[in-house]
């Protein structure tokens, strides 16, 4: 593969090397092939994804209202995003990120295709079918092409933007409870109301967005702006940060969800710990002062409060036990192939008619976001979805160890609102595939993308080592040669490059220390060559899935 012509290093592969006279050019196109087109391509073009990142992009808008809102032309986008995950594959076959979410992921599609043999209606499965396969894809997405710098102020930007957009919907399209909170109750009629009906995924039309769901979306999102704002500099950007977090706590306020509420406040701890890390000396006497307030109103008060249903507000605790209670019993007769995505609210008046909540109260789902995938899922499904929070985890905490400024933000962000996320799912819940829950996946992508770009420091030693024992030993460097500096430092520029280093220090330093010629790199091209053959099966999987769902719509349509 020949050089490319007119790169910033056409000026310093010309100069003739101090071995023998022969130019580095030669030098680079006889000793490391990789350098041309594609490597240097890569190089350019991982700033911010490049031009196959706009075509994912595209891709997915133009999927995304078919798959959020399913009509009869929906079958097209899983044509679409296919073909697109296809050229990833192909484009990227020898660069393609792994990360420690490819096998959660493939968990997933795979409980998700086995789910539709147990559905009782598949007309039901499908609208949630469809959502997951968008977030799927978003997630891949993300984890693939969100690369520094540009990558991360886009993601940013998306989440900052992104809750901004869902706290105005909320404004002028939620049904809202009254009753629940007096003090704003008085505030709802003040309100537009722009958006007056909402197709659910069952087909029924409501008279608005769900108040929980906004919170719970909301919940997700308001602790990356904050996390932005506290780690930020420059008051321009601070303003614009502290207006959005104004408009999404003011919704998030109005939508009075205890589960979304208390999920903000362990958020707003988390990041006061992050940014000033001597506060988490006061969290003992937060406890202990949070545990003598729960015992001085009266434990069974206090849960009641919490943990009451809109559905039967007069019940307390009782109410949402037998909720609880009815899931776990799903899951013990579907516990392999889980009971089918989305037939929650039909299965349960079917098989275990309520007996506090009245058998003709609709549920409309597990009111507790592990129970849910449980149902949806089965076991297999539910363990995968664990260990995709756990990728996650682990992945915002590489990134936690090398970011610095405002990406620290972005981390502690993330790491605030997924806590939050998880705390409002413990009482109630966004399903995986309802409109809203694409907003999640687009979290769980960029955390992993954090943890890619920033390896850990056995890993980072480990890089720099075998790519030091892959120098040529051809080119100049400043400490290995004898020379002046003048040239032969610009040649250091042209060694890292060629050895793919971090830096060209890196590559010069192993080329004066080892002092001889290094070992081929075979070993470290055949890593880089290798077939991510885990991304192949996730792309299998969601083939097949489309697949299972187009014929499945075809049999009804001729049933």
């Amino acid at each position: 593969m020949q050089a490319v012509e007119n790169s910033p290093y056409d000026a310093l592969v010309d100069r003739p090397s101090s071995h023998g006279g022969a130019s580095a050019r030669a030098v680079v196109a006889d000793r490391t092939p990789h350098v041309g087109v594609l490597h240097t391509g890569r190089r350019l073009l991982g700033v911010a994804g490049g031009p196959l990142a706009v075509v994912e992009a595209a891709a997915f808008l133009a999927a995304a209202p078919l798959l959020v809102f399913p009509n009869r032309y929906s079958a097209a986008a899983l044509v679409v995003l296919p073909l697109a995950w296809l050229a990833r594959l192909i484009a990227r076959r020898r660069t393609l990120r792994r990360t420690p979410a490819d096998w959660p992921l493939a968990g997933l599609l795979l409980m998700a295709s086995i789910g539709l043999y147990p559905s009782i209606d598949l007309a039901l499965s499908r609208p949630k079918l469809y959502g997951l396969v968008l977030g799927l894809y978003l997630c891949t997405l993300l984890s693939e092409h969100v690369r520094p710098p540009l990558g991360r102020y886009a993601l940013a930007a998306v989440l900052v933007v992104g809750g901004a957009a869902v706290a105005l919907a909320g404004l002028v399209g939620t049904s809202w409870i009254v009753g629940k909170w007096p003090l704003v109750d008085a505030i709802y009629p003040r309100l537009p109301r722009l958006v007056t009906e909402v197709r659910t995924s069952a087909g029924a039309l409501e008279g608005g967005f769900h108040p929980a769901e906004v919170g719970g979306t909301l919940a997700l999102l308001l602790p990356c702006a904050l996390g932005l704002l506290l780690f930020s500099r420059g008051w321009a950007v601070r303003l614009a940060l502290g207006a959005a977090s104004v408009v999404m706590l003011g919704t998030l306020a109005l939508t009075v969800s205890r589960s979304a509420l208390g999920g903000i406040m362990v958020a707003l701890v988390v990041l006061a710990v992050l940014r000033w890390p001597r506060l988490a000396l006061a969290l003992p006497v937060v406890a202990v002062g949070l545990v003598a307030t729960v015992w001085a109103l009266g434990p069974q008060q206090v849960a009641d409060s919490l943990l009451t249903v809109e559905m039967a507000a007069t019940l307390g605790t009782r109410g949402r036990l037998e909720i609880w209670s009815r899931a776990l019993w799903l899951i013990e007769d579907f516990p392999l192939t889980g009971a089918g995505l989305n037939t929650f609210p039909v299965l349960i008046p079917l098989l275990y008619p309520s007996t506090l909540l009245g058998a003709g109260t609709r549920i409309p789902h597990a009111h507790n976001l592990f129970l849910q995938v449980g149902v949806d899922f089965g076991l297999l499904g539910l363990a995968s979805f664990l260990g995709l929070l756990a990728a996650a985890w682990l992945s915002l905490a590489r990134a936690w160890r090398t970011a610095s400024g405002w990406e620290r933000g972005l981390v502690a962000g993330l790491v605030a609102g997924l806590l939050a996320h998880l705390v409002f799912g413990l009482t109630d819940a966004v399903a995986l595939g309802a409109k809203p829950g694409v907003l999640l996946w687009a979290v769980l992508g960029g955390a992993l993308a954090l943890g890619i770009g920033t390896p850990s420091a056995a890993e980072d030693s480990s890089a720099r080592q075998s790519r030091r024992s892959a120098a040529p030993p051809d080119l100049p460097c400043p400490r290995a040669g004898n020379g002046a500096g003048g040239e032969v430092g610009e040649s250091a520029g042209l060694c890292g490059e060629v050895v793919g280093a971090e830096s060209a220090s890196d590559a010069c330093a192993a080329a004066a220390s080892t002092g001889a010629e290094a070992a081929p790199p075979s070993l470290r091209q055949a890593g880089a060559g290798a077939l991510q053959w885990t991304q192949w099966a996730l792309f299998a999987l969601a083939c097949g899935l489309g697949v299972l769902i187009a014929v499945t719509g075809v049999g009804m349509v001729t049933w």
